[in-house]
């Protein structure tokens, strides 16, 4: 499998989820005139446009930053993804198709996202491209 052309593609991937982030996280904190809402999406925005930058590079950092990065949202994901489920789940009045709907859609972006980003990243192939790139620059 040719592990190159996989490493730009999510290095340009996590560059574009960089920037959709901060644009978001800043038009939420825009409109909320000062609300610690959006901080998570900031945060991690800006940690993913480095990443992904280095990725595109092969460098190595960029490789374990990319680990730390999707490892903490898919932990933090999973247990907003649960607290959302037993929130949805105690409401009283609740329309199920939303509630299936939401949960879908976070599962994918908390959840599926960050876990796709950790497998891809601890893969021996992407991990030996990485590995070679260092040992070439030393």
């Amino acid at each position: 499998m040719n592990w190159r052309r996989w490493v730009t593609g999510f290095g340009l991937s996590e560059v574009a989820l960089g920037v959709a982030l901060l644009a978001a996280g800043a038009a939420v904190l825009v409109r909320t005139a000062g609300d610690r809402t959006p901080v998570f999406a900031l945060v991690v925005g800006a940690a993913l446009l480095p990443a992904g930058i280095g990725s595109l590079r092969r460098r190595n950092w960029a490789r374990v930053l990319s680990l730390v990065i999707s490892g903490t949202c898919l932990a933090l994901g999973t247990v907003w993804w649960l607290i959302v489920l037993v929130m949805l789940a105690t409401m009283e009045r609740r329309d199920f198709r939303y509630s299936a709907m939401l949960l879908v859609i976070l599962a994918l972006l908390l959840i599926a996202l960050p876990g796709i980003l950790l497998l891809f990243y601890s893969r021996k192939g992407v991990r030996s491209i990485f590995a070679a790139k260092t040992s070439r620059s030393s």
